[in-house]
């Protein structure tokens, strides 16, 4: 699993509208690997990605602050 989520932050590197969902409730975003949400913090001017956090869906809409973050 470790693999197919670094595979996608690659992928979400290179193309980050195509990838990533806003989250409403708080400035971030969110990828989708399977059944695991990585919720991250886009840099648009410097083009980073900052892993905030990430976990099973069921532990990262739950934990989100704010609200749902699903």
């Amino acid at each position: 699993m470790k693999e197919r989520i670094v595979r996608k932050l690659d992928d979400a590197a290179a193309d980050p509208k195509r990838f990533l969902s806003r989250l409403s409730p708080v400035d971030a975003y969110k990828l989708r690997v399977g059944e695991y949400r990585v919720i991250i913090d886009v840099d648009w001017d410097r083009k980073l990605l900052v892993v905030l956090t990430l976990g099973l869906r069921s532990t990262i809409i739950a934990d989100c602050p704010g609200g749902p973050c699903n």
